[in-house]
């Protein structure tokens, strides 16, 4: 995510994808804030405090909406969408082979995340067993796949502390200037 809101070199396209990673962030909270709500005590001494904490939450998610504008080929209204922040990050720190790698491998582990079975029919070490009407698959491990994932997650952090230092020196130069 850094490297999506970090790459561009003008200030104003980093902030418009900033608020839209802010706007994600107050979103997925919210959900989980009121997901939990008909389960909160509400006699708890504590459960005021913890319903300021959704309307403070819900007050900043309006704050950052109201100040997105058309940016570095964000429109007003786009919000942040996973998949298309890989694929440009990925264009951007990668060759093109290694950044179809890079967007398949999120696929791959974003299945594997929500315990899905689609991803695993393109690993290398996949095992079926078929018999009785049924077939039964295994996935195991594989330290070269691991190893690769691995690298390609180094370089994206690397990307991203460069671009982080690099933001940071010419804010530096800027105020002391």
């Amino acid at each position: 995510m850094a490297v999506w809101v970090l790459g561009p070199d003008v200030a104003v396209d980093r902030q418009q994808r900033a608020l839209r990673v802010v706007n994600e962030f107050y979103k997925r909270a919210l959900q989980y804030h009121d997901e939990i709500r008909p389960y909160v005590d509400m006699s708890h001494p504590d459960a005021a405090q913890w319903v300021d904490a959704g309307e403070h939450m819900r007050r900043r998610q309006a704050e950052a909406r109201a100040k997105w504008t058309s940016a570095g080929g964000l429109t007003e209204g786009q919000v942040l969408e996973m998949t298309a922040v890989v694929r440009a990050v990925a264009a951007s720190v990668f060759g093109e082979r290694e950044a179809f790698d890079v967007r398949l491998l999120w696929r791959q582990l974003s299945g594997d995340a929500h315990a899905f079975t689609w991803q695993m029919l393109g690993r290398s070490n996949l095992a079926q067993n078929v018999g009785g009407g049924m077939a039964e698959f295994a996935a195991g491990g594989n330290l070269v796949e691991l190893s690769d994932a691995f690298g390609k997650v180094h370089r994206l952090t690397k990307r991203g502390w460069s671009l982080f230092d690099r933001r940071c020196t010419a804010a530096s130069r800027r105020s002391s200037g």
